[in-house]
């Protein structure tokens, strides 16, 4: 993700839940940790959908996963956190996190699918409306 991408992600980001301000994915993609994979599709090869994070030392997390609403349910998703997940193990990341609404199950599926587990529960995490969050972790190598 290139700061060239950043109206088309905040385009996409816009139609999501809670969306973050065009700032605040800014500031991910020009943070020291932040780290951020687009993907493309159509014959116009659009930003489709993206995902982006923070990593320090060997462990990463992932902040915001969104694909364009005409293009859900097609694996982008798993497409793009797969991808993350192998540049991020490319660069020494031994493990990675993340937190999802309690009640998102689509994305609880997904995470599972690609190998991710329960670790916590943050309780009234979110707000409007109001939810815990479910901690979940990655083990790049597991043992």
């Amino acid at each position: 993700m290139t700061a060239a991408d950043l109206d088309a992600v905040a385009a996409i980001e816009a139609r999501t839940p809670h969306p973050w301000s065009r700032e605040q994915l800014a500031a991910q993609m020009h943070s020291p940790a932040g780290w951020g994979l687009i993907v493309l599709a159509g014959s116009e090869a659009a930003v489709a959908g993206y995902v982006c994070g923070a990593a320090v030392a060997d462990e990463a997390e992932i902040h915001r996963l969104a694909v364009a609403e005409n293009l859900r349910r097609r694996g982008l998703g798993r497409m793009l956190v797969a991808g993350a997940l192998e540049r991020l193990r490319t660069d020494g990341i031994r493990r990675c996190w993340l937190e999802v609404r309690a009640s998102n199950a689509a994305a609880l599926a997904l995470y599972g699918r690609i190998g991710f587990y329960r670790t916590g529960i943050r309780k009234k995490y979110y707000r409007s409306p109001e939810e815990d969050a479910l901690v979940l972790r990655f083990d790049m190598d597991p043992q």
